[in-house]
């Protein structure tokens, strides 16, 4: 194993030290009442996991060992619990037992490590298998495991996560299950892992694929300037309610407008461009006094080589005795051509992730501003699926976004409007969305499982929401 390969599986091995679990062979209670969890949804993989609540959790992308794609990392409050999710992706994947056996040796091969062992799980809908890796790591005695799950034949998603088994006073310490011959993995991780739902499809991959070729071909032989000047802008206000569940929990506002972006070069004083900015501001008010605030700010180039992004979020508790500060996160980015730079900062110190590398982008590749109005480019009359590639706010990286026009249909509450109808789908998204347009691409409706935006005015919302969006405004104007 190449050094470089080694410190990346030894930071696998030894970053997920986990000293706020007791995660002990005989432990009774169970974990869901143990350890608080929260949900994750993964929309480029498909899947969803419940992980520890409460921790601090960084979603950029990363390079991971054995050039795995890093999905999500997680540390404890106190900086020393963690936890990773990896992608292995390979062209020709052996069998996942041979591959199973292969991580196995590259983990024994880690200066410090004791001993590997392997337990299948044999009733699991796909191949799937424990690791669990003992090891000494300086004082520390640690036992890293592994949920190790074949998506398809190409891909292999492995869910680690460790604890401290104790510190090392003599050569002749050892555990009670030091000897044991039976692999036993804790029942709190367990139950971690059995909450994982896959809703990646293989199918569903290959139609996406497919797309995608289609999409590449629309901006290959369609002049997207020429498509964009034929577009008739309203540059209105509009105005949205948003429904979760049945029950409604705040409002999106969306004003789309043609616009000169200023941007600076070397040897330049100036350079404006001419393009499309979309303005977005959403209140979304939950049930335990807390209102998400987001201020979405994107600008695409005509010629379709530009692109601006800042994308400003606010979590803000109920005012009062004891309140925390808001949590403010901005992600501003910048692409040229080719390259898409991000810088992302909080109103806090930690938590910050490491900066992430340029992304480099394909011909795929379509600017937010216009991907909000791909059903005006693409047209209302029925037709294949179209995918293109965008930047994901959520994962700072890229995803696909699939567009499928299905011709007219009727809105739900506004019948006697004419209205076309596009299937949206990001990434592997579980529930596809759908979105409801009026002949020039303006959205009516929206529609993702239990959450639907519907078109609403001005003084409806002021009235319904005007009151709390005020109140929870005021930490922030007061710049607490």
């Amino acid at each position: 194993m190449h050094h470089r390969e080694q410190a990346g599986f030894r930071a696998v091995l030894a970053g997920c030290v986990v000293t706020g679990l007791a995660m002990t062979a005989g432990a009774q209670e169970s974990a869901a009442e143990r350890i608080p969890t929260i949900p994750y949804i993964d929309k480029a993989f498909g899947f969803e996991l419940q992980i520890p609540a409460g921790w601090n959790y960084d979603r950029t992308g990363f390079f991971g060992p054995g050039g795995s794609l890093g999905l999500l990392r997680g540390a404890a409050v106190d900086g020393r619990a963690t936890l990773q999710i990896l992608a292995f992706r390979e062209l020709q994947l052996p069998s996942f037992p041979e591959w199973i056996e292969s991580f196995s040796e590259r983990l024994g091969s880690i200066d410090g490590t004791q001993r590997v062992r392997v337990k299948g799980v044999p009733a699991a809908e796909r191949s799937a298998a424990y690791v669990i890796a003992e090891a000494q790591i300086g004082v520390e005695r640690t036992r890293a495991l592994y949920y190790c799950v074949q998506f398809d034949e190409n891909t292999v998603w492995v869910f680690s996560l460790a604890t401290v088994l104790g510190t090392t006073v003599g050569a002749g310490d050892t555990g009670p299950e030091e000897h044991s011959m039976e692999v036993v993995v804790p029942a709190e991780f367990t139950e971690l892992a059995e909450t994982l739902r896959v809703f990646y499809d293989p199918q569903i991959a290959r139609e996406i694929a497919a797309a995608q070729q289609r999409g590449e071909e629309f901006l290959a032989r369609t002049r997207l300037e020429d498509a964009i000047r034929d577009l008739r802008i309203d540059d209105s206000v509009r105005y949205y309610e948003i429904h979760l569940a049945g029950k409604p929990i705040g409002y999106m506002t969306r004003q789309i407008t043609r616009e000169a972006e200023p941007l600076q070069r070397p040897g330049q004083l100036s350079n404006a461009k001419e393009g499309l900015r979309v303005r977005e501001r959403s209140y979304r008010f939950t049930d335990n006094e807390t209102t998400e605030v987001s201020r979405i700010d994107l600008f695409s180039s005509a010629d379709g080589q530009t692109d601006v992004y800042e994308l400003w979020h606010a979590q803000i508790a109920s005012p009062g005795a004891g309140a925390p500060e808001p949590l403010i996160t901005c992600d501003q980015c910048v692409r040229e051509g080719r390259t898409l730079f991000s810088s992302y900062s909080t109103s806090r110190d930690e938590g910050l992730p490491e900066p992430r590398q340029p992304l480099k982008l394909d011909a795929t590749y379509l600017g937010l501003s216009w991907a909000r109005l791909l059903p005006a480019l693409l047209g209302p009359q029925a037709r294949p699926m179209h995918a293109f590639t965008v930047y994901d706010p959520e994962t700072r990286t890229l995803i696909t976004h699939a567009v499928t026009p299905l011709g007219e249909k009727r809105v739900p509450g506004l019948a006697e409007t004419t209205s076309f109808a596009f299937e949206l789908r990001t990434g592997f998204t579980e529930t596809p969305g759908v979105v409801f347009t009026d002949a020039s691409g303006n959205m009516l409706r929206f529609e993702a499982g239990k959450l639907i935006l519907t078109l609403s005015d001005k003084p409806t919302i002021e009235r319904t929401y005007g009151t709390r969006r005020d109140r929870a405004n005021a930490p922030l104007r007061q710049g607490r």
